[in-house]
């Protein structure tokens, strides 16, 4: 049965070769997700080699956090743009997944986030979710999840406003536009644990800001930390 599927898989490749998500060439038996040409030519941000990096900075003086770290660096009509519009727009949430694990080889190796208890995606509004299928925050955590060996709780936080979109909207009206729009569960206590927080891209860091300053009324003697896929 094994080399059964095996075979299958081998055909349905050469019949329909799976394209990289980043630049569209076709990949090897070998690779998933991302080629190999791709993978080496990313732009990799190294943040977690750097406490004050720019992510940090972005965050500074909005939230009371420990660490801030990207994967890679955003940018419109990139690999990376073109890797981030799959994961949200695509339907390949899987490939979330295949990225998380990727930096969870990164962020294991320098020890970063050895003291993190738990990691917490940041929700979806309901409808946004019910009308994409998934969220991409929380495929993301699972391979972060898997490689850093820290669960996963994704009912923690849950967004009680359904926002508009902040793609066209300036710095001032993104931080408006998130005003409290998450609510935090309280019979699951968080003091004094460590939190990793998680998105998908981090631009203002708006929303991330909301989500924790949620968590921080409810619970004021955990630490928080931030993972995103890119920064903008």
């Amino acid at each position: 049965m094994k080399l059964r599927n095996t075979y299958g898989k081998a055909l349905l490749h050469l019949v329909y070769p799976p394209q990289c998500a980043g630049c569209k060439d076709i990949l090897y038996f070998q690779e998933h997700f991302i080629c190999s040409s791709c993978l080496y030519h990313l732009p990799f941000t190294e943040d977690h080699y750097c406490l004050e990096n720019e992510s940090y900075k972005q965050l500074r003086g909005k939230l009371d956090i420990q660490r801030v770290v990207s994967m890679w660096y955003f940018r419109p009509a990139t690999r990376v743009s073109r890797i981030i519009h799959h994961i949200k727009y695509a339907n390949k949430p899987h490939l979330a997944t295949y990225v998380g694990r990727l930096y969870a080889q990164e962020l294991r190796a320098s020890g970063v986030f050895e003291d993190v208890d738990l990691l917490i995606p940041l929700p979806l509004h309901p409808w946004r979710k019910l009308k994409r299928g998934y969220n991409q925050s929380d495929y993301f955590g699972r391979g972060l999840s898997e490689g850093l060996e820290k669960p996963l709780m994704r009912k923690i936080l849950a967004r009680v406003k359904h926002n508009p979109s902040q793609t066209n909207q300036d710095r001032i009206d993104r931080f408006d536009n998130v005003q409290e729009i998450f609510k935090c569960r309280k019979d699951i206590d968080l003091n004094h644990k460590h939190i990793l927080l998680l998105d998908d891209v981090l631009t203002t860091g708006a929303t991330i800001t909301s989500a924790g300053q949620a968590i921080l009324a409810c619970f004021p003697h955990c630490r928080i930390s931030v993972a995103t896929i890119a920064k903008a």
